[in-house]
């Protein structure tokens, strides 16, 4: 199965290859990252060791890339600035707490910076695997912003946020407590013409998923590509993507 998937993965970066110009850069999306001998229980592929992640960012470090701010992608993306030559963008999903007590250290080890995209709803109840408000401070690391309040879920095999009226989902944002300035897609972008609830909220940039290209000028602003980093994916085709 896994092979399968790399194959299939391998084919659609080739093909972004020719989607990849100058002007563009690698975002990447990553999920929860734990100590080495809890990922041992755990099957899920969206879940990274912390040796695996440690490896790549040792990676990026020696070969100079930079991270950049999502204000500062943003800044390039709208104006006739380019990309900063070997420049990356690194965003979590979900609000897993191990942003702030594994992925933090890290990244400051080597001073890059990373934006997470924090389920609201998780961050005032209590579950203990995600961060809550409280902790949710933005500094020269961490970034925190929205992926919906309670939107990332499914009902009978269907994303919830495609069986909902417009109406109920700008009720979602506007009962979240977290920033939305920046958005992540719940599960990647499904719903058609949500873009008009962007511009109401003032949502400078939407990300989404699976589009297996670098983000450049050319993307739409409210679907900004990003890779999604999984547990099995060997370090070769890691380097891959971010050249």
């Amino acid at each position: 199965m896994k092979k399968r998937y790399l194959i299939i993965l391998s084919l659609f970066l080739i093909i972004s290859c020719l989607y990849t110009t100058r002007d563009s850069i690698p975002v990447l999306g990553y999920h929860n990252i734990v100590k080495d001998e809890e990922k041992e229980k755990i099957s899920d592929r969206y879940t990274l060791s912390q040796s695996q992640f440690m490896e790549q960012m040792q990676y990026l470090y020696d070969h100079q890339y930079q991270t950049l701010t999502l204000d500062e992608f943003y800044e390039c993306y709208t104006t006739n600035k380019q990309f900063p030559k070997k420049s990356i963008v690194l965003t979590f999903d979900d609000g897993y707490a191990s942003i702030n007590t594994i992925v933090k250290p890290i990244l400051k080890q080597f001073n890059f910076q990373a934006s997470c995209f924090v389920i609201g709803k998780h961050c005032i109840d209590d579950k203990e695997q995600f961060v809550k408000l409280k902790d949710m401070i933005n500094d020269e690391t961490i970034s925190f912003y929205s992926h919906s309040y309670n939107l990332h879920r499914f009902f009978q095999y269907q994303k919830i946020i495609e069986t909902l009226s417009f109406e109920q989902i700008e009720k979602d944002f506007d009962k979240n407590k977290v920033d939305h300035t920046y958005f992540a897609y719940p599960y990647g972008k499904s719903v058609k013409d949500i873009e008009s609830i962007f511009e109401r909220k003032q949502v400078k940039m939407a990300f989404s998923y699976n589009q297996f290209h670098n983000a450049s000028k050319w993307d739409d602003i409210y679907h900004i590509p990003r890779y999604a980093i999984i547990d099995f994916m060997p370090m070769f085709y890691f380097q891959w993507i971010i050249k």
